[in-house]
């Protein structure tokens, strides 16, 4: 016989809704107005459930009689009927059992087909817009192959159910213990439950679990939806802007409130203040949990109370239990200032140096914005004492610097004479404390002009602080000029010179002469002098000041030896020691005899520990034969005996020397000024 396929109407949803809410309590009989059900037990006596409604036992669809043997009924017209033929037996049935569908013709084949999920395939209550997967598993329990169709959404099955493969694109045929894995995915758009079902369409002879027609299966899906809870925090960000030490802003509100759906309550757990500078800032709100229903409202406040002078920062933290698991914890950024609202920090100084006239040296100093608001530099800049050969490169003003940010500003200083420059460069801005000031300093000096030789004068600044001194101490307690260039050196004692004026033999350096002026004169006047020509190898060349240490060697045996060197000295023998503590020692009040200054030698040799720390001043003349000397003058403090310091150098190149500055405890002085550190 054949049967036609009845199609039934769709299920009412609220009705659905209701039946299907209850599948995962305990079984239970549910019947409502329309009829709906989940399973047999839901319906009324002499009915069944077919397809999640109640129908009667002679109403049940069928294109086979394996539909009806359950029910104790033969498939007749499409319905399970107990229908007898007129000869009182039943149809004859052994006409092919063959189904005709809208696509065509099922031959019935010898598999069983079975759903191995747990039915209806459950969805839960998911959020909207979110993808939930559930996999659906076909599976073939007969001994024979089992082909399978199509596996499609029922009629009335919400297109929000998507099937991974579907239709026709599902068929194929499984061998005995083969399955195929349907991925259904659903997804939540109207904000409504959905029920709905998967035709699997097959040649199966039966079905492995109760099943109405094995060529039709019917897998029923459910998705509950409850609502969704989500939390949000406005504003979503806050600047408290400027506020001084010790004081308090308002209080600011921040809403909580639950952007969920439907009647699904947001609680919020917690709420409280992160961040590094968290305690400037003071939260005001009631204790947690709140629970909020959708659209309800939770307000907490904050206020900055700064207690250090600062930029501060910090974050609102909110807690909830939000579906959406990007909203389960919300972070407010809070930011606040308690620094001026503009200032703007530079260095004091930027020097150049020496700069040779002709030529010119650029210098950078940084300009910081160390407020709280923008701050613009204007145009344009000035010169205290209008440039004197200073002039600004970079950057282009006007110029606004942010709070924080930084700029690099390019001076340069093109000296117009020889000597030392001073200016202040002056930059007007919009903030407090204008005008920027920013001392400069430099010297010009002379370029290289080859000086072909060279003369180098070095004697005490000042007298020497004994009140009697004897020309004899030039050699001992003097200042030792040293003119060197590598391992070799000229001063007083150079090759053993023991005149006024020797020769010193520099190698390949050639020959430098050191000599005395005024040494017989004492101390105070005596003027060491070392001279070159220009002649020998070119190298660098230093000048140094050294404190001769006459006591170094002992505390008597050295000093007397000096003594008894001035009782010889170009046979002077000067009043060496205080005529008035010893006046029986001077015959004729001004010399002592031989005899008695090697006696009184040793008695008097501590004068030798009484030298004190002095200022040595050295002037350097270079000349190049055309014109007057160049001078140069520098001053070096030597502070005990034994000491020795660089004062400057010489640079020789192609016969010719060039002078450096000061170097180390030495500083230049103009010519005429005195040595006043």
């Amino acid at each position: 016989m054949k049967l036609m396929a009845r199609t039934f109407p769709p299920l009412p949803l609220l009705a659905s809704l209701a039946a299907l809410g209850l599948l995962a309590c305990e079984p239970a009989k549910v019947v409502t107005d329309d009829g709906s059900c989940i399973t047999d037990d839901d319906c009324e006596p002499g009915e069944v459930c077919i397809d999640l409604a109640c129908v009667s036992r002679g109403a049940i669809p069928c294109n086979h009689d394996s539909t009806c043997e359950p029910y104790g009924q033969t498939c007749v017209n499409g319905y399970c009927s107990m229908l007898v033929t007129e000869d009182g037996g039943y149809p004859d049935a052994a006409e092919p059992d063959v189904t005709e569908f809208d696509s065509g013709v099922v031959q019935t084949g010898d598999g069983i087909i079975s759903i191995e999920n747990e039915l209806p395939i459950d969805f839960g209550s998911p959020i909207f817009g979110s993808a939930v997967d559930r996999v659906l598993t076909i599976k073939n329990v007969g001994t024979t192959a089992l082909q399978i169709y199509s596996v499609s959404r029922a009629t009335d099955t919400s297109a929000e159910f998507v099937l991974a493969p579907e239709g026709t694109a599902a068929e194929t045929t499984l061998a005995p213990e083969q399955m195929l894995d349907v991925l259904i995915s659903y997804t939540l758009t109207d904000g409504e439950a959905d029920i709905g079902l998967v035709e699997i369409l097959s040649d199966a002879a039966s079905c492995a679990q109760t099943c109405n027609n094995p060529h039709m299966v019917r897998v029923p899906l459910y998705s509950e939806f409850k609502g969704a809870r989500n939390l949000a925090v406005a504003p979503q960000s806050h600047d408290f802007g400027f506020l001084e030490v010790g004081s308090s802003s308002l209080l600011t509100p921040f809403t909580l409130s639950n952007i969920g759906t439907l009647s699904k309550v947001l609680t919020v757990s917690g709420v409280r203040i992160e961040g590094a500078d968290a305690a400037q800032f003071e939260l005001t709100a009631d204790p947690t949990p709140y629970y909020l229903v959708p659209v309800a409202e939770q307000v907490v406040r904050v206020r900055y109370t700064p207690t250090t002078s600062a930029f501060h920062s910090a974050e609102l933290v909110v807690e909830a239990n939000s579906d959406d698991p990007a909203r389960q914890e919300v972070r407010v950024a809070l930011a606040a200032r308690s620094i001026p609202s503009a200032a703007l920090a530079v260095p004091a100084t930027l020097d150049f140096g020496e700069v040779e006239v002709g030529t010119y040296a650029e210098a950078q100093t940084m300009v910081r914005n160390v407020g709280g608001m923008a701050a613009t530099i204007l145009d344009p800049e000035g010169f205290q004492t209008g440039g004197l050969g200073y002039s600004m490169m970079s950057p282009a003003l006007p110029l606004t610097l942010p709070p924080a940010a930084s700029e690099s500003f390019t001076v340069r200083f093109e000296p117009l004479a020889a000597g030392p420059v001073t200016d202040v460069l002056l930059l007007d801005h919009d903030a407090d404390g204008s005008p920027l000031a920013i001392t400069l300093t430099g010297r010009g000096v002379l370029p290289p002009q080859g000086y072909s030789s060279v003369r180098i004068e070095q004697r005490f600044s000042t007298a020497y602080p004994d009140t009697v001194n004897c020309g004899f101490e030039v050699n001992y307690q003097n200042v030792d000029l040293r003119v060197g260039a590598g391992s070799y050196v000229c001063d007083k004692n150079a090759g053993g010179c023991d005149s006024d004026v020797c020769a010193c033999d520099l190698g390949q350096y050639g020959t430098s002469v050191w000599s005395c002026n005024n040494c017989g004169a004492g101390a105070a006047a005596a003027m060491e002098i070392v001279s070159n020509f220009g002649s020998g190898a070119d190298g660098t060349f230093e000048v140094r000041a050294s404190y001769f240490d006459d006591c170094a060697a002992g505390y008597y045996d050295q000093s007397a030896a000096v003594l008894q060197a001035v009782c010889n000295f170009a046979g002077l023998r000067e009043a060496c020691y205080p005529i008035e503590l010893f006046p029986d020692l001077y015959p004729d009040g001004v010399h002592i005899s031989e005899t008695q200054c090697l006696y009184f030698a040793p008695y008097l040799a501590g004068r030798c520990e009484a030298r004190a720390p002095t200022t040595v001043r050295t002037t350097v003349f270079l000349a190049d034969g055309t014109g007057p000397d160049q001078s140069r003058i520098f001053c070096t403090n030597l502070l005990s005996l034994g000491q020795e310091e660089e004062v400057t150098r010489l640079e020789r190149s192609a016969g010719l020397f060039n002078l450096t500055g000061a170097i180390g405890n030495s500083w230049e002085v103009a010519v005429g000024d005195p040595c006043t550190p």
